[in-house]
């Protein structure tokens, strides 16, 4: 459903974000 679709999408939102470099970091 919608909610396990968001939870995917938040998933991999992180783990992009995981996997960039930051520039405040």
């Amino acid at each position: 459903g919608a909610a396990k679709g968001d939870a995917k999408i938040d998933a991999d939102a992180v783990f992009a974000n995981l996997n960039s470099p930051k520039e405040s970091e």
